[in-house]
């Protein structure tokens, strides 16, 4: 357990209750309500020759991992996963995904914080 541990769960929390937004976790019939705090990652694509190609950005879902419980079991992010989130009459729902060779989720320094990548896969009326 590192020294900033404490202090960086403790800033991520008061992140999340400032800047959180409610959304849904699922995994086929399972679902969990999150409080996660929106954020985003760029990343850069490459062609089989190594050039650079394009930038691709990820819309992330920061939040805290030890919630993440699914027909109670505590489960860590998977590619297919879905979140939901209601933004005014609609709902978005993003699909977790990888982008190129980079995982799907990161911990967050030494704490159970979790930053999920996803790319937005539809809206529907809420």
């Amino acid at each position: 357990m590192s020294r900033f541990q404490a202090p960086i769960a403790l800033a991520l929390q008061t992140v999340n209750k400032i800047a959180g937004v409610e959304i849904t976790y699922k995994r086929g019939a399972n679902s969990v309500a999150l409080k996660a705090t929106p954020g985003s990652t760029e990343f850069k694509e490459n062609n089989d020759f190594g050039a650079f190609r394009r930038v691709v950005e990820s819309k992330d879902f920061i939040f805290d991992g030890a919630e993440l419980y699914l027909g109670g079991v505590l489960v860590e992010p998977e590619d297919d996963d879905t979140i939901e989130q209601i933004v005014g009459d609609n709902v978005l729902t993003y699909r977790v995904l990888p982008f190129g060779d980079n995982p799907i989720f990161h911990r967050v320094g030494d704490t159970d914080g979790i930053r999920v990548h996803t790319k937005l896969d539809g809206s529907a009326a809420a």
